[in-house]
C-alpha cells in the first residue's frame, strides 16, 4: 500500500501496483507506512477519550431497565424495585403520572431529558451527574 494523509492529517490508502493512482489527488502528501500507522493510533486514541466522557441521549428499554435491576441504592434496594413502586404508588391522574405510568409501562426507548427520567432521577435522589453515568453504563450493556 502507499499512504497518504490531507492536511487534516486523515490517512488515505492506495494500491502499490499504481491502480488507484488516479484517486490521489493534488492536495495529498505521501507518507510511510509508519507515518500513516501512528496518525491512525492517535485518531483512535482520541475517539476512545471521547467516547469515554459521551453521554449517550437515548437508552433502550432493555438498557434502561437491565441497568436499573442492576444497580443499587445505598438501602441495598434495586433501583428497578424502588423506582417501580414509586411509580405504581402515583395515585392522583394528572396528566404528568398518566405520562410517567404509561411511559414507564410501554417505553420503548428511554430519553435522558424526558419527563419520565427526571421524576426518576428525582425519585432516587440522583445528581446530574449520577444520571448521566447511568446512562453510560447502560449503554454499555449492549456494545
Amino acid at each position: 500500500m502507499k499512504y497518504y494523509k490531507d492536511k487534516d492529517c486523515n490517512v488515505f490508502g492506495f494500491e502499490e501496483d499504481g491502480s488507484q493512482d488516479d484517486y490521489i489527488s493534488s492536495g495529498l502528501v505521501f507518507i510511510t507506512e509508519k507515518e500513516a500507522n501512528k496518525l491512525i493510533e492517535k485518531e483512535q486514541e482520541s475517539n476512545r477519550a471521547e467516547k469515554k466522557h459521551f453521554v449517550p441521549d437515548v437508552l433502550s428499554r432493555f438498557e434502561m431497565l437491565s441497568i436499573l435491576k442492576i444497580l443499587k441504592l445505598n438501602s441495598g434496594e434495586s433501583m428497578y424495585k424502588v423506582l417501580d413502586n414509586f411509580i405504581k404508588e402515583l395515585t392522583d391522574d394528572s396528566s404528568d403520572n398518566i405520562i410517567i405510568k404509561t411511559a414507564w409501562d410501554t417505553s420503548t426507548e428511554f430519553r435522558r431529558n424526558s419527563l419520565l427520567v427526571a421524576v426518576a432521577q428525582k425519585s432516587l435522589n440522583l445528581s446530574d451527574n449520577e444520571t448521566d453515568e447511568l446512562f453510560k453504563k447502560g449503554a454499555q450493556l449492549s456494545t
